[in-house]
């Protein structure tokens, strides 16, 4: 019997994996759940209730050698034969597992904008960094294969460009408009989602400065959704007040609204991989990206910048909230 593998570790990997199961009608369904971290387990099983699955594996390594315990999962799914295996990361252990699976074809789904990041690096093999190398290193020790034989295609929202002999296929997100049906459009109603970008990516306060400038920009009221990591700081709480409000949110922003029964009019954010999916399922919403000026960020000025070149062929308006300063 041919199985099915979707092997997700976080809930946007997981409403792509749904997405994929339908959109490419597959039979005999596993999901392999590799999660440990405690602030995505609400979502997961919030997101668990949109589908079912033949069977679901848990992964959630235990006191001890983390890296032994991969090999007995790699292992374990080895023991039988896949016509589609979907994998929402290509990390260290999935890079092993796809190496050594039974399968007949390999895509990789959305986690998020780094999707974008992925494609370009499997272009250029060889520029694999020294850390990693030695970790695919130990597997082989092992009796393990690291290197693919397959063509790794895509199965993702953003506009990849076909390169050699790889399958783009479009996630639409068909499967979540099915299933919902919202019921309210709310005009005059922004909302913004967080990011957890200062001191992360941008320089100290920045972030904060920026929040200042959309809040003087837009003459609406404001809904501040902020990232399941991101830190509410004292002085980001400090910006709420009745027009600028902070609104807690327990599940994937791509289904909040939908489950709400909420048609939103307007949402924006920075680099958020979030608005390439909403601009897919709310077609008739204003979605806008945040420009970050370069001289703001302080890493991933790169990766900010492809960001915003994948965002200019969609219904996405870039803003600039420093244009006139700067002329």
């Amino acid at each position: 019997m041919m199985y099915n593998l979707f092997v997700v570790r976080s809930p946007l990997q997981l409403i792509n994996a749904i997405e994929a199961k339908e959109h490419f009608k597959t039979k005999n369904n596993i999901l392999l759940l590799m999660n440990n971290n405690p602030n995505d387990h609400k979502q997961l099983d919030t997101v668990l209730k949109l589908s079912t699955w033949d069977e679901i594996v848990h992964y959630k390594p235990q006191t001890g050698s983390t890296f032994r315990q991969q090999i007995k999962l790699i292992r374990s799914m080895m023991k039988r034969s896949y016509e589609y295996v979907f994998s929402g990361d290509y990390g260290t252990v999935n890079q092993v597992m796809l190496a050594n699976l039974s399968v007949e074809d390999i895509y990789l789904i959305d986690d998020g904008t780094m999707s974008i990041e992925i494609h370009k690096k499997l272009q250029d093999p060889e520029k694999v960094s020294y850390s990693k190398k030695l970790k695919l290193l130990r597997y082989r020790f092992f009796g393990l294969q690291t290197s693919i034989k397959q063509t790794i295609n895509f199965f993702t929202c953003y506009n990849l460009h076909i390169i050699n002999n790889e399958k783009i296929v479009q996630n639409e997100y068909q499967y979540l408009q099915s299933i919902f049906k919202p019921k309210t459009n709310e005009a005059g109603i922004t909302y913004l989602l967080g990011q957890n970008l200062d001191n992360n990516w941008m320089k100290q306060g920045r972030y904060i400065s920026y929040l200042r400038h959309i809040q003087e920009h837009f003459n609406t009221k404001i809904i501040y959704m902020p990232h399941r990591h991101e830190v509410i700081t004292d002085e980001l709480q400090a910006l709420f007040d009745e027009n600028f409000i902070l609104q807690h949110n327990t599940i994937p922003i791509e289904i909040y609204f939908l489950e709400k029964g909420i048609y939103p009019k307007h949402i924006i954010s920075f680099t958020s991989s979030a608005l390439f999916n909403l601009q897919k399922i709310y077609k008739q919403a204003r979605i806008d990206a945040i420009l970050i000026r370069q001289e703001d960020l302080i890493k991933m000025q790169d990766f900010v910048k492809s960001c915003y070149d994948f965002f200019k062929p969609l219904n996405i308006n870039l803003i600039n909230l420093f244009e006139k300063e700067q002329s």
